[in-house]
């Protein structure tokens, strides 16, 4: 069966609050998924769901390219390495990814090793065809861009993830519409939907 696992890897966790929980709800709940031509939000479709394999590391499984652009911009976020791979796994699936067997994970331990050497934020294995390393390249771009939002930006940006309207995102943050707007604007809002269609599309074009 054909996969794709993501494994993400707190960076300095002894001396940083466990992320991990709040990793796991985020990566599980309601979120925008977008696809070539459009976006929605939706919840992710995960084969075997977001689970602490050990310490402070996290592992998942998908097949929906979607969903694993949701979770590289998600992971991008916050202060993590990830490792993604594309491969097999072996089948019947367990019930838990930890449980899972196959290349793909041996791959994307050998990702998020290589993340460690070269001090990067995220790797992505194998990438020895044109199509992967497309998409390499755009998923170095969307953690990027996850990771040098600044807070105020980021807050607004994901309310308008969640289809809140500049009301609801002004109240619920406290701050005015216009402020809502400026911040929105600071962000690049569409842009960065635009930038995560693309990848959604190079990763379909991948599988």
């Amino acid at each position: 069966m054909l996969v794709w696992v993501i494994l993400a890897d707190q960076i300095d966790s002894r001396r940083h609050d466990d992320e991990v929980p709040h990793l796991l709800h985020a990566l599980t709940s309601p979120a925008l998924l977008v696809s070539p031509t459009g976006h929605s939000v939706g919840t992710p479709e995960w084969a075997l769901p977001p689970e602490r394999t050990s310490g402070d590391e996290i592992q998942a499984l998908t097949t929906d390219p979607a969903s694993l652009i949701h979770a590289m911009w998600t992971v991008g976020s916050g202060q993590w390495r990830i490792g993604v791979s594309r491969g097999n796994v072996n089948t019947p699936l367990p019930d838990s990814t930890r449980a899972a067997r196959g290349p793909a994970y041996i791959l994307a331990r050998e990702a998020i090793e290589e993340c460690r050497r070269r001090r990067a934020a995220i790797h992505v294995c194998p990438n020895n065809t044109n199509k992967m390393r497309r998409f390499s390249q755009v998923s170095q771009v969307v953690v990027d861009l996850a990771r040098g939002m600044r807070p105020a930006a980021r807050d607004v940006a994901m309310s308008y993830d969640l289809s809140m309207s500049s009301d609801e995102t002004a109240r619920s943050l406290g701050i005015s519409t216009s402020a809502v707007s400026q911040r929105l604007t600071r962000a690049r809002w569409e842009y960065l939907v635009e930038t995560r269609q693309l990848a959604v599309d190079l990763a379909q074009d991948a599988q």
